[in-house]
């Protein structure tokens, strides 16, 4: 669980884009820092889904919904995660949880959202 070295061993024989991201929402949700940044520096590994794709989960929403604070700034910086509508989810997610440090955060990468925005859009 987080073991960087074992890791990126891993990612030498096995292709982490098989399962889309999978591997990073797994290491954003248990709170890897050390694992996110390992995965964040192989460009094999999908920070956003594909634009055909529906899903309701990205590494940004699960950072948020878990509390993840330096790991949601960490996925923001890295410049691969898209603020979009999708992550409104994330902002209410946060709000829910007490997390006014995420919700602030997101608020910088998503000008002119407001909870009180997304809520009315709802």
């Amino acid at each position: 669980h987080g073991n960087v070295q074992s890791l990126q061993r891993l990612l030498g024989t096995v292709d982490p884009s098989v399962n889309g991201q999978a591997v990073l929402v797994s290491a954003v949700r248990g709170g890897h820092m050390d694992a996110v940044r390992a995965l964040l520096a192989d460009s094999r590994v999908q920070t956003e889904p594909p634009a055909d794709m529906i899903v309701d989960n990205t590494p940004l929403t699960a950072a948020a919904s878990a509390g993840h604070f330096e790991i949601a700034k960490l996925l923001l910086a890295s410049g691969e995660t898209q603020v979009d509508s999708l992550n409104h989810k994330a902002m209410r997610d946060s709000a829910f949880n007490g997390r006014a440090d995420i919700v602030a955060l997101l608020a910088q990468h998503y000008p002119g959202s407001t909870l009180e925005d997304i809520e009315s859009k709802q």
